[in-house]
């Protein structure tokens, strides 16, 4: 139809890198098979996967940087 509108694909946005979206900053090297369980209130779940989506992280990237943060404040 000549008439319908198209959408403009996400390739057709401008330089991906000038975007606010940041690299990941943490690359971890390793075996991943391993998991963690453990239960927490759900204020507090809802607050750490609101702070990794505001820092644009995966959980298990923002639970990397924490106990990173943690054992230097530590030390």
């Amino acid at each position: 139809m000549p008439e319908a509108v198209q959408r403009s694909s996400s390739f057709d946005t401008p330089d991906k890198k000038a975007s606010s979206k940041k690299e990941r900053p943490i690359s971890i090297p390793g075996d991943y098979s391993d998991s963690i369980n453990f239960k927490v209130p759900p204020a507090f779940k809802q607050r750490f996967r609101l702070c990794a989506a505001k820092a644009d992280l995966k959980l298990n990237e923002l639970l990397f940087e924490m106990t990173d943060l943690w054992e230097a404040k530590r030390k």
